[in-house]
């Protein structure tokens, strides 16, 4: 049971009381939950089948499912470990989430934010409350252009408020968004949401105790074709056009180039592709994840010199535009959901392994009957 990802079949994801199961089927769901309950019956445990409910994609049939004669509940999305996953891929009502926890943050640090006039405190104490809160598992994300102005949006309204400002003063005064940057010192949430994607990528990359994370980040589904029309954006899509189109900017031959996958490997090297050289520290920020800023690497990995990049007949500026997903979700969608659950599971710290192929089941909270010796249950 499970799906098969490069040779390996992924059917369950364990973390604490919080359980994952992904199968291709209905009917091979029911035998594994109903496995799944015995299991937990013979040491002590029970599922709670009210909060247990099932995702399918487009394509598994529209089939009733049910456990001991009770119907599990069928859902768009659900929350798993603070990230709201769903079958599209779609990261609008995640990043809905987001606004609401950044606010939240916010009005914990308020009144300390508008008594002191210290800006460079002011700006720690939302960089270290708000911005997390804001871009919380922002290392799973798949971003898209509307998807990184949506983020941008937010932090400026919470920046207007911080700076006492209202969005129609700012526009009857003329001021720019950047000045108000320029006046609270914060980090941009779209800059360090890439910077945490960029670390962890090289993270996941440098592992190799044959873990899920890094094989679904690996993995392409080799018995199905990709959906006509413009495709939904890929996580790893982020590092692939970033990095062609750099390879592209300094007429670096096909045969010289490096595939990022193998950069992200060493930890200095890594570093030196997204860190612009030159720059005093403080200006690093605001310029890293820009991939125009960035002396690209020869086929001898070693970076080029400023004098020599200046020299280069190309410096054209260069965006981070994502592809728009098309309205034609299937199984491109799903490879990638799998895949973001997985990153998702391993920036949680959790121990334990992922699942599967068409539909999943969370079984949130699992509990417990009896007292059992002192040891602790695992499905």
């Amino acid at each position: 049971m499970g799906v098969r990802v490069d040779g390996r079949l992924l059917h369950h994801l364990r973390f604490a009381d919080d359980i994952v199961l992904i199968t291709p089927s209905i009917s091979q769901a029911e035998r594994m939950l109903a496995d799944f309950d015995d299991a937990c019956g013979k040491i002590g445990l029970q599922l709670n089948l009210t909060k247990t409910m099932f995702m399918r994609n487009g394509w598994v049939s529209d089939a009733p499912f049910s456990l001991n004669g009770t119907t599990i509940s069928e859902c768009s999305s659900y929350v798993y470990l603070g990230r709201e996953v769903n079958m599209m891929n779609d990261l609008a009502p995640e990043l809905g989430r987001r606004k609401r926890a950044a606010w939240g943050a916010y009005k914990s640090i308020e009144d300390v934010v508008k008594k002191t006039n210290n800006i460079k405190l002011r700006a720690h104490l939302f960089n270290t409350t708000v911005l997390p809160a804001l871009t919380y598992a922002s290392e799973t994300w798949a971003l898209r252009k509307q998807d990184e102005n949506a983020v941008s949006v937010i932090e400026r309204s919470i920046e207007r408020v911080m700076l006492g400002m209202t969005r129609l003063t700012q526009v009857r005064a003329g001021i720019r968004s950047s000045t108000l940057r320029q006046q609270s010192k914060i980090r941009d949430a779209a800059v360090y949401a890439k910077s945490s994607k960029i670390r962890w990528a090289g993270h996941v990359m440098r592992l190799n105790d044959h873990r899920w994370t890094r094989a679904v980040s690996d993995w392409t589904p080799r018995n199905v074709k990709r959906t006509t029309g413009r495709p939904p954006t890929r996580w790893s899509d982020f590092f692939t056009k970033s990095f062609k189109e750099r390879y592209d900017d300094l007429r670096v031959s096909r045969t010289d180039r490096t595939h990022w996958t193998t950069l992200a490997r060493e930890r200095d090297k890594w570093k030196d592709c997204w860190r612009p050289l030159g720059l005093p520290d403080d200006q690093r920020e605001s310029r890293l994840c820009r991939p125009h800023q960035v002396f690209m690497l020869k086929s001898n990995l070693e970076p080029l010199r400023l004098q020599q990049y200046q020299l280069l007949p190309c410096k054209k500026r260069l965006g981070f535009e994502e592809k728009e997903k098309s309205a034609n979700i299937e199984t491109t969608a799903f490879s990638s959901t799998i895949s973001q659950v997985a990153h998702h599971h391993m920036c949680s710290h959790s121990a334990g392994e992922l699942t599967g192929q068409a539909c999943h089941f969370s079984v949130p909270a699992v509990q417990e009957i009896g007292k059992i010796n002192g040891s602790k249950g695992e499905g």
